[in-house]
């Protein structure tokens, strides 16, 4: 299976360790960021436009950058839509469309992603006592 990693003028930057499953889809008009150590699923779609809006389809839609913290988990088949910001070490559930933020360390899913629950902040991360 192959990786559609597509770059129209925008920048695309993915971090150290970060693993891509097969069947991914990324698009960058504007800007795609992903941080270190991420894992991706299968066949998700993360993008920073629609391209063209619902309202006017001979006009040209306004890109929104994307944003995927480190340690960010991304279950299979997630769509990540223009402007969304995934916190570090959030992980977000198979089929979920993530629009907006999903805050750090949180378990998020459905569509439209929604925050389940909070998740344990790795002991790397917590503040010294």
């Amino acid at each position: 299976m192959r990786l559609e990693l597509v770059c129209f003028g925008g920048e695309l930057a993915i971090g150290d360790n970060t693993f891509i499953n097969y069947g991914t889809n990324i698009s960058a008009t504007q800007r795609v960021r992903i941080g270190r150590n991420c894992t991706i699923g299968q066949y998700p779609f993360i993008m920073d436009n629609h391209y063209r809006p619902a309202e006017d389809h001979a006009a040209v839609d306004v890109p929104g950058p994307v944003e995927i913290e480190d340690d960010v988990s991304i279950g299979a088949r997630v769509t990540v839509l223009p402007g969304a910001h995934i916190g570090r070490g959030a992980v977000i559930g198979a089929h979920s469309v993530v629009k907006g933020t999903i805050p750090p360390s949180t378990l998020a899913a459905s569509a439209p992603a929604r925050v389940l629950r909070q998740l344990p902040v790795p002991t790397a991360e917590r503040a010294p006592s």
